[in-house]
């Protein structure tokens, strides 16, 4: 008696992936892949890859390693059982460039005609092959690549500082602004000054500066000692004797801060004039006539 086997072929199944993730340089995305078998085959779906741009989990989380276009093939695999075949089925993933972001320091302090460093750095670890370079379009202010800035003209929130990082195989370009306020600088050293430096009672002197910087207007004020003289613009007179201050005071301009000095000015008490009285002058008069007299007759004689 003969007797026929018969073999049972084995269920095909396709395995298909879903939705591509966003891997991008240095992050990670998760690929999913279901099963046309139903039910499945009992063994889980797993994932690998031979790209060296990227690397997978045998649960399919993707990291990207470097930057590219279509330089990730993620595999995923089922493997058969008594019912099904194994299955496979590959997706291909870009890897895309990673954002960076640039972060400021703190803003330097910057006066006119004076200098301040601006500072900036990466979130990006590592960071770009390039440097983080500075850039303004203020008028009011300049700054150098490596980011020192000049104070042109004093104002608020006038200097606007532009960080930039440009991008690389494996990070976007990246860039930051930073808004700086240039102060009004210091006058340069102001010196009062009164000539002449004494005067009688009644008399005047003349005020004057000397230094100082900018085009602000200069007034005068005694400050101390105010019974003793008074000012006019820039003309002191003397009241009483002593000594009084006087504190010149040059305004503040757009670009520079008030200067004051001060000056000291004496005062001093007129000297009178020795007189001679009437007796005096007659005995004087009486004196010089004898001797004229004598003088005569000696001639004669």
């Amino acid at each position: 008696m003969l007797r026929f086997g018969l073999e049972t072929a084995l269920c095909r199944q396709n395995l298909s992936f879903g939705t591509p993730p966003t891997v991008l340089y240095g992050g990670t995305g998760t690929v999913t892949a279901t099963t046309t078998a139903v039910p499945s085959s009992s063994y889980p779906i797993t994932f690998s890859t031979t790209s060296t741009d990227c690397s997978v989990t045998s649960e399919g989380e993707v990291t990207g390693i470097n930057a590219g276009t279509a330089n990730c093939q993620i595999t995923a695999t089922q493997a058969g059982d008594a019912n099904y075949a194994s299955a496979s089925a590959t997706q291909t993933l870009s890897i895309g460039k990673a954002s960076q972001a640039l972060t400021f320091g703190t803003p330097p302090t910057v006066l006119f005609n004076g200098t301040g460093t601006v500072t900036a750095s990466t979130t990006a670890t590592p960071g770009t092959s390039y440097p983080i370079t500075f850039s303004t379009t203020s008028t009011d202010c300049s700054v150098s690549s490596a980011g020192v800035v000049t104070g042109i003209n004093a104002g608020t929130a006038n200097c606007q500082i532009t960080a930039t990082q440009a991008g690389d195989a494996s990070y976007e370009a990246a860039t930051e602004t930073q808004t700086l306020s240039i102060g009004k600088a210091s006058q340069a050293a102001l010196t009062a000054t009164a000539s002449p430096a004494g005067v009688t009672l009644g008399g005047i002197s003349t005020l004057g500066t000397t230094g100082g910087s900018g085009d602000g207007a200069v007034s005068y004020a005694v400050t101390a000692g105010n019974a003793f003289c008074t000012v006019n613009g820039t003309t002191l007179t003397g009241t009483a004797v002593g000594t009084c201050t006087v504190t010149a005071t040059r305004a503040a301009d757009a670009n520079h801060e008030q200067a004051t000095a001060t000056v000291d000015v004496a005062v001093r008490a007129l000297v009178p004039v020795p007189t001679l009285s009437a007796w005096l002058l007659g005995l004087l008069g009486a004196m010089l006539a004898s001797i004229g007299l004598a003088r005569s007759r000696h001639a004669r004689g």
